[in-house]
């Protein structure tokens, strides 16, 4: 492994040219289906170029503002520690990965090397890590902070630091996070397997959070068709998807989690049916896919039903 590191200087270079050609740490929640807010389907089409970069938000915004802070604040609460902020980017041209680790640290007598990452939460959404009484944070983030530390090769020892905002109050929370071999071997496959399969054309199945997507990749055709008989997924998929509909249509009040699983098989179908308004299905079904509006919102709204003799 070949791994070149960059001081970064421009922010637009480093964000829209350096970034894009690899998968970083930060993504790898993404490719292994454990991110909460990209799907492997948002990460494929991204860097593909389909779909535009992804926008900062505010809680992202936050975050990149109050890194040092919370740096400085873990080098307070860890006086055992020298913590400095790199600003460097860490690629492989080889295997297509990288990293820009938050903060280096160093421990002060026996000079052994390790990575911190630098995370803001809400105090409300610690609480709901905490519910059980022993941290549960997205493992997205420790899969990131370990694979930072591997591939700047600083692997004594890698650090998660929470700060934690509620309405004036601040804390700190710092979590160790293991360093293990068989999860960067697991995420080097996956890699190579994202980067062969890109070239190919295969993207990643449809999952239930890519509704968003969907309506964006495909906004429709008029009158296009499609016929999806053959599609071995769909039998399956139709039998969960009409039992769940006779069971929220016999609920006498909302059930969320059924709702959810609903609205993800409807979405994987909507995923399969693309730009097309009409598919013939498996079973003696059809679907049509139309946009349809109403005061204040447009939307294709997918409709399942018999074909008729």
């Amino acid at each position: 492994m070949t791994v070149r590191q960059r001081k970064i200087t421009d922010r637009e270079e480093w964000l829209n040219k350096w970034r894009p050609w690899n998968i970083n740490a930060s993504e790898a929640g993404a490719l292994f289906g454990i991110d909460q807010y990209c799907t492997p389907l948002m990460l494929y089409h991204r860097k593909l170029g389909t779909i535009p970069p992804e926008e900062e938000t505010h809680t992202m915004r936050r975050g990149r503002w109050l890194e040092p802070a919370v740096l400085g604040a873990t080098a307070e609460l860890r006086p055992d520690l020298e913590i400095i902020q790199p600003g460097l980017y860490f690629d492989d041209p080889a295997l297509r990965i990288g990293c820009t680790p938050d903060g280096f640290a160093t421990e002060k007598k026996s000079r052994r090397k390790g990575v911190v990452q630098a995370k803001t939460v809400a105090a409300h959404v610690w609480k709901e890590w905490m519910t059980t009484g022993e941290l549960e944070a997205p493992l997205a983030y420790e899969l990131q902070t370990m694979i930072e530390a591997v591939h700047t090769g600083r692997i004594d020892f890698a650090l998660l630091s929470f700060m934690i905002l509620d309405y004036g109050r601040i804390d700190l929370k710092i979590v160790e996070v293991p360093i293990i071999t068989k999860t960067w071997d697991a995420f080097v496959k996956r890699v190579n397997r994202f980067w062969v399969d890109l070239a190919k054309g295969v993207a990643p199945p449809v999952s239930g959070d890519d509704s968003a997507l969907i309506k964006q990749l495909y906004p429709g055709e008029p009158g296009a068709q499609i016929d999806l008989t053959g599609n071995n997924m769909l039998p399956g998929l139709l039998e969960k998807h009409d039992e769940l509909q006779a069971a929220l249509s016999a609920a006498r009040k909302p059930l969320k989690p059924l709702e959810k699983d609903y609205d993800a098989i409807r979405t994987e179908i909507k995923g399969m049916m693309g730009d097309a308004e009409f598919a013939l299905l498996p079973g003696d079904k059809c679907a049509t896919l139309k946009e349809q509006t109403n005061p204040g919102w447009t939307a294709r709204v997918l409709r399942i039903k018999e074909l008729k003799g």
